[in-house]
């Protein structure tokens, strides 16, 4: 085994350069349009569960005049510290959420203001990978690796949506940059809090994410000796105790969340499902126009090369790890995770640090200088096509700020509103929505998820004016409440408010 000798390596100025411009590149090109549409699901899911006020809005009756409907905004909200204890609906760990809630006490909960916290971590992380990588080959390779975070359209996408995996990867970069600096420089005790306080604050964030703090051990275990090695893992170890210690007895509740299958099934869908257009779509706009043989060649530099480059094994680890672990959880629950990019984006960082790093040769330079002028080019057609979570999002949460400042500038007391849904939790979400950009209700609401029966409708139609919030204004009129005619229209695309007396 090669032990590497403690050494200080110094950078240039010209790279410092380089890679504060690279960062103002990234941060620009997800700011732009960043607020170009509404929240969507997930976000105001995320908002409400950073109040602490856990699952009360999900447990509302449907079908059913609701005359006070309860608050979901931030104020007047239990202390952040109830956010610990309220999170029974949702599978992930709760520092993403106290991190929401303190960004919101401190800038407030604007569409920019939510959604910076991820453009700041997705920046953050270019100068991460940028310095992990320098440590071990030097500042070209972390350049490298640095213009392919910066410039990958599935950074960009993410970066534009308040959700936790712009901070799991940023975390996870700290991490393995302080592993590669014991390893190059040796342990000291201040690495060593650092490393123990960020594998806390990791393990906190998303189970997946949790790759990177094994990558981090496991490396370790194999490459560091004597006391470096012990004390390295004693940090690891210790953080994740203390992480079990407060936050295992909630991990049952919370992953109960977690049973539910998605898609079709891995198991049905082996073959097309285990192909690696997963790594295509860490980099590229549009994977469907590569080839077979690019699809082949990416695998190759990430997951074969690394293999005979002990310099490579931590970030291998990383990507393998990752994705590895979803693919299980898939086999286990006959899912397919790996379909969703916001899944497979926690080996993002892993994969590319592979591919920023040469490939074995002469010419294995070529490979990086490639990868990055591709993604490049994919990168600037992202930036060009604008958010690519809203435009014809399955969810088609993008307008739901329209209908809430439609609704906002006609309800009178007097009005109830009605939210339409046939499908589970879409109501709600709405309800969730509007309530965001609106404050807080001050109407009886109705949440349906079946046509109206008679006395539900003699109760809603006693009220002065019925306004209506639904995904098709003329099918949802049809199916919930026939015989209704649409008197005046709001909202704009997808998401409609409508009143219908």
């Amino acid at each position: 085994m090669i032990t590497l000798k403690p050494t200080k390596r110094q950078i240039h100025w010209a790279f410092i350069a380089a890679l504060l411009l690279l960062m103002a590149v990234a941060a620009f090109i997800r700011l732009r349009n960043i607020n170009r549409y509404s929240i969507w699901r997930d976000e105001t899911w995320a908002i409400y569960l950073a109040t602490g006020r856990g699952d009360v809005v999900f447990e509302l009756p449907f079908q059913t005049v609701i005359a006070s409907p309860p608050a979901v905004g931030f104020d007047g909200a239990p202390h952040w510290w109830h956010v610990w204890n309220t999170l029974d609906m949702v599978c992930h760990p709760p520092g993403y959420y106290l991190a929401i809630r303190w960004w919101v006490d401190l800038l407030g909960q604007s569409d920019l203001s939510v959604r910076g916290m991820s453009v700041l971590f997705g920046v953050a992380s270019v100068a991460m990978i940028f310095d992990a990588l320098a440590v071990m080959q030097g500042p070209w390779v972390g350049l490298a690796g640095a213009a392919i975070l910066a410039l990958t359209p599935i950074q960009i996408d993410l970066s534009q949506q308040m959700r936790p995996y712009t901070l799991a990867m940023f975390l996870g970069l700290v991490i393995i940059d302080l592993v590669l600096r014991i390893e190059r420089n040796g342990v000291t005790r201040g690495k060593l809090v650092a490393l123990a306080v960020f594998v806390a604050l990791e393990a906190l964030t998303h189970y997946f994410a949790m790759a990177a703090i094994a990558a981090g051990g496991i490396y370790a275990l194999v490459r560091l000796r004597g006391t470096a090695r012990r004390d390295t893992l004693a940090a690891i170890s210790a953080a994740l105790l203390v992480v079990a210690i407060i936050w295992g007895p909630f991990i049952p509740r919370s992953l109960g969340s977690f049973s539910n299958a998605l898609g079709i099934g891995v198991r049905r869908q082996l073959v097309p499902y285990t192909n690696f257009d997963v790594l295509q779509r860490l980099l590229f706009d549009d994977p469907q126009r590569t080839s077979w043989i690019t699809e082949l060649a990416l695998a190759v530099l990430v997951f074969v090369l690394p293999l005979f480059d002990r310099r490579k094994w931590i970030w291998w680890l990383w990507a393998v790890l990752s994705l590895g672990s979803i693919f299980l959880v898939d086999l286990a629950r006959n899912s397919v995770l790996m379909q969703f990019e916001r899944y497979i984006f926690i080996a993002s960082a892993g994969v590319y640090a592979l591919l920023g790093m040469p490939a074995p040769g002469r010419f294995g330079w070529l490979a990086p200088v490639v990868i990055v002028l591709c993604t490049a080019v994919s990168g600037a057609a992202r930036f060009q096509a604008g958010p690519r979570y809203a435009a014809g999002s399955v969810y088609m949460w993008e307008e739901d700020r329209y209908s809430a400042e439609f609704l906002r500038e006609h309800l009178q007391p007097g009005d109830i509103v009605v939210l339409t849904s046939n499908i589970v939790t879409y109501a709600e979400f709405s309800y969730l929505a509007i309530a965001h950009y609106n404050g807080e209700w001050h109407v009886p609401v109705v949440l349906l998820k079946y046509p109206m029966d008679e006395d539900l409708r003699r109760q809603v139609f006693g009220y002065r004016r019925v306004w209506v919030v639904g995904r098709n204004p003329e099918e949802d009129c049809q199916h919930f409440m026939p015989g209704c005619k649409i008197m005046e229209m709001g909202g704009v695309t997808f998401d409609r408010a409508w009143r219908v007396k």
